[in-house]
């Protein structure tokens, strides 16, 4: 499974080395948009990339922008959200209140927005990247591809049954 990188940029955010000790945070916008999957699957990365010692990766659940889970100094923090422009907006403004509680202007340093095919038709990266950027301009998007083997539940599938 790969996703889209909506922002060419992006790819330079993905390369920075992470260093030892680093918590990835991953808060969800809204209950059911897939911020655990996505918790779970950076988790099975950490492990396969032998990094599973030195890298923690959290679920902090869909409250966390609202409630300060996310705001950890240093943290790196992954924002789920629907691919929708709805979702995107959703994210715009979760980013918007992180570095508004912890009075961090350069949040977006360490901050990136995943958005998950959840329901319906979704809109197209470069709708979703355009949403986020008039509220965010400078913010980071991932858009994960659709996968039926994720959205029924349960265990993560292998690359071979999605």
């Amino acid at each position: 499974m790969t996703g889209v990188l909506a922002a060419p940029e992006a790819l330079r955010w993905l390369r920075t080395p992470v260093r030892e000790g680093t918590p990835v945070v991953v808060a969800g916008v809204a209950g059911g948009v897939g911020a655990s999957t996505v918790a779970r699957l950076l988790g099975a990365l950490v492990d396969e990339a032998g990094r599973a010692g030195d890298l923690e990766v959290r679920d902090v659940g869909s409250e966390a922008p609202a409630t300060g889970a996310a705001d950890e100094p240093g943290a790196v923090v992954v924002v789920v959200c629907g691919a929708t422009r709805a979702g995107a907006t959703a994210a715009a403004d979760a980013l918007a209140v992180l570095a508004s509680r912890t009075g961090e202007g350069s949040v977006l340093a360490r901050a990136v927005v995943a958005a998950v095919p959840v329901t319906g038709r979704g809109a197209a990266p470069a709708d979703l990247l355009a949403t986020l950027r008039s509220r965010q301009p400078g913010a980071e998007l991932v858009v994960l591809p659709r996968s039926r083997a994720l959205a029924a539940g349960g265990r993560l599938p292998t690359a071979a049954e999605d």
